[in-house]
């Protein structure tokens, strides 16, 4: 069994504030959030729902780290 690391990054208020406003952001801007952040177009299949996660996500990996080589699943 592999675990993660157990040292923490203490929750950042800024990011927390940011992932807060995405619950009520339009889709326009989320569309804008998800350009900014993957430099790509979202994909047209994405509402609402799955651009909040994702853009989630990214903000939580920038702010704190992603998962390390080990933890990531190989095809």
């Amino acid at each position: 069994m592999i675990r993660a690391p157990s040292s923490t990054k203490p929750a950042d208020p800024a990011v927390e504030a940011e992932l807060h406003r995405l619950a009520t952001a339009p889709i326009v801007e989320l569309r804008k959030r998800y350009r900014e952040l993957f430099r790509t177009d979202p994909p047209k299949a994405f509402g609402p729902d799955l651009l909040r996660r994702s853009i989630a996500q990214r903000i939580q990996e920038k702010a704190y780290g992603g998962l390390c080589g080990r933890l990531i699943p190989q095809p």
